[in-house]
Formats: C-alpha cells, sequence, structure tokens
C-alpha cells in the first residue's frame, strides 16, 4: 500500500491497543481448596461422644489459658505460619505474570539519502514500525490454570501446617498440666516425708525409736525434696515449649485451664480411616499438586503452536511514503518443546506415586494412631477400676498400723511408695491418653482448615 495520505491513526490505533492488552490485568478469583467437614463436625463423627471436649472451659478464671485459645494464639503468632504466607504471595505473584500480555515492540529508524543525479540532491528519509506479539487462547488459558493450581498447592502447604501446629501445641499444653500436676504430688508427698520425718525424730527422742528409722526418714524426705526441684525444672522447660509454639506470644506468668483429659470416648475406626483420605490436608496438597502437574503439561504442549506477531509500518523516504502491515509467524521446524513437555510428564508421573504412597501411608498413620488411643483408654480405665483405690486402702493400713506400733517404717515407706508410684503412672496414663488423641486427631487431618 502506497500514497500520500497519512497513516498515523492506524499506528497509533495499535500502539493504544497493545498498551491496553499489556497494562490491564484483572485477576479471577482463585480456586479454593476442596471443601470438607470442619475440626467439629470430624471429631463428632469419628468419636462416640458428640462434641466430647478435651478440656472443661466453664467456671474458670478469666486469666487462664484454654487449649481453644492456645491454639487460637499460636495459628496468629508461629512465625512458621510466615513462611507459607511469603509462599502464598509468590503463587499470586505468578498468577499476575501468567495474566500479562507481551509487550510490544516498536522500531524506529532515520537517516539522509542522497540521490544519484547529477545534482546529488539529499532527503532526510525515517521509518517506524509497531509489532504486538499475539498468544493462542490455549496459551493462556493453560498457563492461567497452572499458575491458579500453584494457589491451591500454597494453600494446601499452609493445611498441613496447621494440622501440625495444633497438634503440638496440644501436647504441649497437656504436657504443661501434666508437669503441674506431678510438681503439685511431688510437693505433696515432700510435706508429708517432711512431716514424717519430724515425728520419727520425736519417737528417737522418746526412746520409741531407733537412730536407724530417723536416717531412712530423713533421706526420704531429702529424696522428695530433690524431686520437687527436678519437677520444677521439668515444668519450666513445658512451659518454655508452649510459648515457643506460641511464637513467644504467652505472658511470662501465663496459667493453663482445665486439667488433664478424663472419660473420653473410643473412636470409630472406619470413620476416622475414611475422613482421613478423603479431606487429610496432605492429600488434598498432593492432588492440588497433580492439578498442577495436569495444567503444566497441556501448557507446555500449547507452546508447540507456531507464535504469531503482526505489526503495522509506516515509511517515508524523498519521493514516496509507504504504510502497511506485517504478520511474523514463527516455524516450529527444529524445537517444537519436545524437551519442556517430556519435564512435564515426568513430573506429573512422579507427583501421582507421591499420591499414591501417602495414601498408603496416611491410612497406616491412623490405624496406628488408633492402636495407641485404644491402648491409652484401657490403660486409664485400669487404673480407674481398683488399682488406685487398693494401694491408696493399702496406705492407709500401713499408715494406721504404723501409728500403733503393730507396723515398721520399712512397712509403712514401701506401702507410701507403692501408692506414690501409683499415683505417678495414673497422671502418665492420662497424658498418654491426652497425647493419643492429639496425635490421632493429626493422622485424620484435623485442624487443617483456615480458622
Amino acid at each position: 500500500m502506497s500514497g500520500r495520505t497519512q497513516p498515523w491513526p492506524v499506528v497509533w490505533a495499535c500502539g493504544a491497543a497493545a498498551a491496553l492488552l499489556t497494562g490491564c490485568v484483572t485477576i479471577p478469583d482463585r480456586g479454593r481448596p476442596r471443601e470438607g467437614p470442619t475440626s467439629e463436625e470430624v471429631q463428632s463423627r469419628v468419636f462416640a461422644v458428640t462434641g466430647q471436649p478435651l478440656s472443661p472451659e466453664t467456671d474458670l478464671p478469666e486469666a487462664h489459658l484454654t487449649l481453644s485459645q492456645a491454639l487460637e494464639v499460636a495459628l496468629a503468632e508461629n512465625p512458621a505460619l510466615e513462611e507459607f504466607e511469603a509462599n502464598r504471595a509468590a503463587a499470586q505473584a505468578e498468577l499476575i505474570a501468567a495474566l500479562i500480555h507481551p509487550n510490544p515492540q516498536a522500531e524506529f529508524g532515520a537517516g539522509w539519502s542522497r540521490s544519484r543525479d547529477p545534482l546529488g540532491e539529499t532527503a532526510r528519509e525515517y521509518s517506524v514500525a509497531l509489532s504486538q506479539p499475539l498468544e493462542w487462547p490455549s496459551q493462556r488459558r493453560t498457563r492461567r490454570i497452572a499458575a491458579l493450581a500453584g494457589l491451591d498447592v500454597a494453600e494446601h502447604d499452609a493445611g498441613e501446617l496447621r494440622v501440625r501446629l495444633r497438634a503440638d501445641v496440644t501436647k504441649a499444653f497437656w504436657g504443661v498440666l501434666f508437669e503441674e500436676r506431678v510438681l503439685v504430688r511431688a510437693e505433696e508427698n515432700a510435706s508429708i516425708a517432711g512431716t514424717l520425718c519430724g515425728l520419727i525424730a520425736r519417737r528417737v527422742e522418746a526412746g520409741e525409736a531407733a537412730e536407724v528409722e530417723h536416717v531412712r526418714a530423713r533421706v526420704e524426705s531429702l529424696r522428695a525434696a530433690r524431686l520437687v526441684q527436678a519437677q520444677r525444672r521439668q515444668l519450666a522447660a513445658a512451659r518454655a515449649v508452649l510459648n515457643a509454639l506460641c511464637g513467644g506470644a504467652l505472658p511470662r506468668d501465663f496459667a493453663l485451664a482445665g486439667d488433664l483429659p478424663r472419660g473420653l470416648p473410643p473412636a470409630d475406626g472406619p470413620q476416622a480411616i475414611a475422613l482421613a483420605l478423603a479431606h487429610h490436608p496432605r492429600l488434598d496438597r498432593l492432588m492440588a499438586l497433580r492439578a498442577q502437574r495436569e495444567a503444566e503439561v497441556a501448557r507446555e504442549r500449547a507452546v508447540r503452536l507456531p507464535q504469531l506477531t503482526p505489526g503495522v509500518f509506516f515509511d517515508r523516504e524523498d519521493d514516496a511514503q509507504t504504510a502497511g502491515a506485517t504478520v511474523a509467524v514463527e516455524i516450529p521446524l527444529w524445537d517444537r518443546n519436545q524437551g519442556g513437555i517430556a519435564a512435564a510428564e515426568a513430573a506429573l508421573r512422579q507427583t501421582e506415586a507421591e499420591l499414591a504412597q501417602a495414601r498408603v501411608e496416611v491410612e497406616r498413620d491412623v490405624r496406628t494412631a488408633l492402636e495407641r488411643y485404644e491402648s491409652a483408654l484401657d490403660q486409664v480405665a485400669a487404673f480407674e477400676s481398683g488399682l488406685r483405690a487398693d494401694a491408696a486402702r493399702v496406705l492407709k493400713i500401713e499408715q494406721f498400723l504404723f501409728e500403733q506400733g503393730e507396723a515398721d517404717l520399712l512397712q509403712m515407706l514401701d506401702a507410701r511408695r507403692t501408692a506414690q508410684e501409683t499415683e505417678s503412672e495414673f497422671l502418665q496414663a492420662l497424658y498418654d491418653l491426652a497425647v493419643a488423641r492429639a496425635e490421632l486427631e493429626q493422622a485424620i487431618g484435623i485442624g487443617g482448615e483456615q480458622p
């Protein structure tokens, strides 16, 4: 096309359209992760008693921290969650990059020309060209789908962390309560041992007991005092663990509400396995990753399509002006993205293998946690069925006989030590039950939803 007409409206219209395509990017609503039952719904379906609380939270001082409050603090303050927020932001950035159109390209040229006639006249010449690479709809669509799938993967990454954090905070919470209860019993035992030592000392002075009994009582009292000091250190360590999981946000003198859980219901094993296989965040993440890999395979295959680059140009020469349009077409003769397609397909097969393995591991973890939970229930039931009462009754009888002078100190100390060990083992059984419950909920995947 040639002539004296001005082609600038054509050039500027093409440039404006290219700028609009390049600068205006609308981010669509990203796909949400697969919706599943809430933590409360899963608990009510797995455990026989609906809404069975792990910790009584009524009629307690407001200054005391409940388990649910500790979980809220941890989910808000734990620094590990910042990493997943950064991953989510990176996935969001990848989506923005996937939606941006290629930039247009402008070419400008200018120069002087001299004619070959005898007069040798000179003239200015210049040229302007504008081109805009275009993508096939399938290329943009597959790139957008892959970026959206990356957002889902990032969200499920955070879900896995929330499940682990919930279990860790729960176990640390029960750990602090357990150490507190053990410390209380250690202090009570130390007080009793001190009182007994004083009683034996008075008997020795009155000639009613041998000096060796006083020595034994003093040794027992010193042993009880050392246990108190050791238990205080154990409690301080447990409090530090809980505070660290809460991001150091707990006050220095925080106090916990509730007690170690008792009367927990049995678990419905088949329901627990079914819910874990259907809604565990680890499986959800791998399924989202598989969807992303499938989209990446489609994206790499779409790259094989030749790229089109339409454009317009304007040339002004000494004796003519020329305006026209061009179309550049890439010829996929040598490079048809064979390597990119093969790499994407290999990544997809790897993810499918990981998903199959994860299903096996999730079911194994749930079954193992169910066995530990049922075993912990049996241990607590054994203590509550009469073992504690028998040990306490024997101690009461031995104390009475000792006070009446019909039993020696060794018999009474042996009965007292047996009763103490029984109570310590009972507290340990209650703690083991609470931990087993938390590990079972972690194996099922409870707590992965966004709070």
